[in-house]
């Protein structure tokens, strides 16, 4: 018995119309180079498929794909408009019927928030166009019967994970105060400090009350090296601001679980983000223990460089202060890393100082912005010992520290006993403006905890 099959005819395609208004799609990537890669491929797969339904391609690509930064979306009635926003968007030029954006990390959790690709008009159609760019997720209404056809992926980012061969990295001990990479979470971009390591000296070597204790000026090189996880600096230091910046309470590592304790940086806008520093307690609950807003510095204060004659004047009037180390202020005792202060003087409320970095630490990785030569510059306002950081206004830094610096400041008496002050840091060589503390309010341990 012989069987003769044959091939069914080939059905014949029509094109199929969407619907019958309009239509939203998005496309993200990594970055703008991948999302214009992605829209070239899409466009030269769509013109070599003229039968492919318009309505199983807004699927295909509505679903089921990679959340990105980098966003494009566009709206149509049909194959020919559809093709348009495309072209208008590979020639560089701004559409009619087509967005562009950046999502922002603290967007990434819209996209549980849903809303349809098929519109009645187009202010509709554009409304469901811009909840897109701001992270919300298009979907196709289960009545359209639309499946999955098989459409151009997104280009992946190429990351280079391993050092190079020679790189002197490899030859050097990672430290607990080096940057590593930052953790990318739905709320933002984690960056873990290993502060139970006895070689974390910003807190290990700064006792509070015989317990060791993040010193407040700490958070200042943390939040510059921290600043590499959003491509805010690279690897040479670049100027910022810190605002409104605010300690709640002291970190004591002892009262916290090991490796719970980082930096949360939630961007908020284009080189700027906000900056929680908290940690798991031994109890279980969560604590915070420091935020503030961090942002690129754009102009240069005008107080860029110190008269240099006022300089040399103040620099004759200083007098020859003791040593951190030797004698204990209050309740805080530090290490010889804290020996920074070299002369200071006081006119009424203006107070001004010579430091220098302690020799031990010439070569040490937070140089730039030294916790303990920073601690001792702020602590020359004060008039009694054991005084903390509780907030300030502002925070200009705009060149890193030299190993010499000058520091003046203007403090205030506070009506609750605190200290207010404004701290400038100059280059003692160059009398230029390295940082400058706004506000900067110090008030008793005993109200921060």
């Amino acid at each position: 018995m012989h069987v003769i099959i044959e091939a069914p005819k080939p059905a014949i395609s029509k094109p199929v119309p969407l619907n019958a208004g309009w239509t939203v799609i998005g496309l993200s990537a990594a970055t703008p180079v991948l999302l214009h890669t992605y829209a070239a491929a899409l466009a030269e797969q769509i013109q070599q498929n003229p039968d492919c339904p318009l309505a199983d391609i807004a699927y295909t690509l509505n679903t089921g794909r990679d959340s990105l930064a980098e966003r494009l979306v566009f709206w149509f009635r049909d194959r020919k408009e559809l093709l348009g926003a495309l072209e208008t968007f590979l020639c560089g030029k701004k559409g009619e019927s087509s967005l562009t954006g950046k999502l922002g990390r603290q967007q990434r959790s819209l996209s549980a928030r849903q809303i349809s690709s098929l519109a009645p008009d187009e202010p509709s159609a554009r409304k469901a166009a811009q909840a897109f760019l701001d992270g919300w997720q298009l979907i196709m209404p289960p009545e359209q019967h639309t499946k999955r056809v098989h459409l151009t992926t997104t280009p992946l980012q190429r990351i280079t994970c391993r050092p190079a061969k020679d790189s002197h990295e490899l030859q050097r001990e990672i430290r607990p105060t080096d940057y590593r990479l930052p953790i990318d979470t739905p709320e933002g971009l984690r960056y873990r400090l290993d502060v139970h390591s006895p070689d974390f000296w910003p807190a290990a070597e700064h006792l509070l009350a015989g317990v060791p204790t993040l010193v407040g000026m700490g958070l200042l090189p943390l939040l510059a090296i921290a600043r590499k996880g959003v491509g805010m600096q690279n690897e040479t230091f670049s100027p910022f601001s810190v605002k409104e910046l605010f300690w709640f309470r002291p970190l004591q590592p002892t009262q916290l679980k090991p490796g719970s304790v980082s930096l949360l940086l939630t961007e908020r806008d284009a080189g700027i983000c906000h900056v929680t520093l908290g940690g798991r307690m031994l109890d279980g609950s969560w604590k915070n223990f420091a935020e503030a807003t961090l942002s690129d510095l754009g102009a240069i204060p005008s107080e860029i460089v110190l008269d240099a004659r006022h300089l040399m004047q103040r620099q004759h009037e200083l007098l020859p202060s003791a040593d951190r180390t030797g004698n204990p202020e209050g309740d805080i005792q530090v290490s010889a890393r804290w020996n920074c202060l070299r002369a200071r003087n006081e006119d009424g409320n203006e107070v001004f100082a010579h430091l220098e970095l302690p020799g031990i630490d010439q070569d040490q990785n937070l140089q730039n912005l030294h916790p303990g030569l920073l601690d001792s510059a702020v602590s020359i306002v004060l008039d009694r010992p054991g005084l903390l950081p509780a907030t300030c206004a502002e925070i200009l830094l705009c060149l890193p520290l030299p190993a010499n610096v000058f520091a003046r400041a203007i403090r205030t008496p506070m009506p609750d006993g605190g200290i207010k002050a404004d701290v400038q840091l100059y280059d003692l060589e160059s009398g230029a403006l390295c940082i400058a503390f706004r506000e900067l309010r110090f008030i008793s341990p005993v109200n921060c905890l």
